[in-house]
């Protein structure tokens, strides 16, 4: 450095202990290697899934329960096509800082028929990885990392 003010090297230690104490306290909520390896398999998934009608119910039942445990609002409609928790799509604002607000996600997943099956169609506004997580268990079944929702 050009100069130094005085203290000025027992201010950045405070600052490093600092982050390192704040990254001890808050490491539950970083994701580990095999977390973030799952994450980068699901990530950009379509959110449109074909379900041969035969695994439909089963399918269609996956959706219900993740959106019904993992929503931060009640289930406003869940039939045999519709699963919503809000009937509006939220703002710019709102979607911009979800995140933050945590006033939503708002979710709609649509069932349609088709030719050859069932298309499922997720409509998730969260900000997070929640959408792709929600894809991959309507798909799979499996939720290895239920920790991960929340994050």
């Amino acid at each position: 450095m050009l100069f130094e003010l005085p203290g000025m090297q027992s201010q950045i230690r405070l600052n490093v202990l600092l982050v390192l104490a704040l990254a001890l306290v808050a490491g539950c909520s970083f994701p580990n290697h095999a977390e973030r390896k799952y994450l980068a398999s699901i990530y950009g998934s379509s959110p449109n899934i074909h379900v041969p009608r035969a695994q439909f119910d089963t399918a269609w039942s996956r959706a219900k329960r993740f959106v019904s445990t993992y929503s931060s609002q009640p289930v406003l409609v869940a039939n045999d096509s519709l699963i919503t928790t809000d009937t509006s799509k939220p703002s710019y604002f709102s979607r911009l800082f979800s995140p933050y607000i945590h006033q939503y996600p708002v979710c709609k997943i649509t069932a349609h028929q088709i030719s050859d099956g069932v298309l499922i169609k997720t409509h998730c506004w969260d900000g997070s990885h929640k959408s792709e997580i929600l894809v991959d268990y309507i798909k799979t079944g499996l939720l290895p990392y239920p920790e991960l929702i929340d994050r």
